[in-house]
């Protein structure tokens, strides 16, 4: 499939094989995956084409769910991710666990280097693009769920563009099970690379799998258009999931929730509880204040986000700005 469809890389997941390997496939391809649970749930993997296997330089596991193959391509760097997130339903602490290592995956990635990332994220992302307009070109169907929310959340949080949503298609179905239809497998890149990625479709009848389509991505890498430098950020915003961190995060929500206001002007908005957010931030310890003289509005947003679920708060983005609002207010 990968020489007939003209394949280069391929991102599979839910492959249930045991085991950190890498090994020769057919036509000289080159197949590496990060293994299945004992229970034999989850796995993923990437193969790579016979002439791009001699250009890997890197690979990294993250548990059962998420792999990452670093290439080396003339003068440009790609990370290719494959991801796979747990279905809807599962327990609240594995899927927090999964976006904590895709976030920690992508943190100790450069912004030199370009990121393409395709995963079955279970998650519907749905067409309303307001405030997410920079990563969401509004394309696609349904409507978003919690999951999608997620999705949103760290493509938000990462500027990584929803690659599928940008391009018009008659059919955006990516999986179909009993009658049901959905648009649950994604691929994301760099909101500054979007404008290298010509096409994105869903390639139906190739067996990819007995429910999921193949979703492809035809991408063509410009030399000597590396983005903006940066260095990685300072913030670690990890350390308020982890498990052991309730005290923590309970203060940091408590504190910001406390203290966020309301303004009329957009900028005075950000302005304000951007200040707000790094000031709890530095004094919890997570993040150093000669390293962070600022918070990014990116930043900003996906700290609002995690505290989306707190009691006696709700979002409104009417605005085209995430605002928290206490109560019925």
């Amino acid at each position: 499939m990968m020489n007939t469809r003209r394949v280069d890389i391929l991102c599979v997941q839910e492959t249930r094989w045991r085991g950190n390997k890498a090994k020769e496939i057919r036509r000289g391809c080159k197949l590496l995956y990060s293994g299945a649970e004992e229970n034999g749930r989850s796995g993923v993997g990437i193969i790579v084409n016979s002439e791009l296997k001699e250009k890997v330089v890197e690979v990294k596991r993250s548990g059962s769910r998420i792999m990452k193959v670093k290439l080396m391509l003339s003068e440009e760097v790609l990370n290719v991710i494959s991801a796979y997130a747990p279905q809807a339903g599962c327990d609240e602490e594995e899927m927090s666990m999964f976006w904590r290592e895709l976030d920690e995956v992508l943190t100790s990635i450069s912004e030199e280097e370009r990121v393409v990332l395709g995963g079955d994220l279970n998650g519907h992302i749905g067409t309303d693009r307001r405030v997410t307009s920079r990563i969401h070109g509004g394309l696609g169907m349904g409507e978003r769920n919690e999951e999608g929310e997620g999705i949103i959340d760290f493509a938000v949080a990462f500027d990584m563009a929803l690659i599928n949503s940008f391009f018009m298609k008659k059919d955006y179905v990516t999986y179909r099970s009993g009658g049901r239809d959905g648009q649950i497998d994604f691929l994301l890149c760099r909101r500054q690379h979007l404008k290298e990625v010509k096409d994105c479709k869903v390639i139906y009848g190739e067996n990819v799998g007995q429910q999921h389509k193949l979703v492809a991505v035809d991408l063509s890498i410009q030399k000597g258009t590396k983005g903006k430098r940066k260095s990685n950020p300072k913030i670690k915003w990890w350390e308020l999931e982890k498990a052991e961190n309730v005290e923590l995060r309970s203060r940091f929500k408590e504190n910001v929730l406390r203290e966020i206001k309301l303004e009329d002007d957009v900028n005075d908005w950000w302005e304000f509880n951007s200040n707000v957010i790094l000031r709890n931030i530095i004094d919890d310890g997570v993040a150093n204040e000669r390293e962070v003289p600022r918070i990014s509005r990116r930043e900003v947003r996906w700290a609002l986000s995690k505290m989306k679920k707190c009691s006696g708060n709700r979002w409104n983005t009417s605005r085209g700005v995430e605002v928290l609002r206490r109560g019925g207010d």
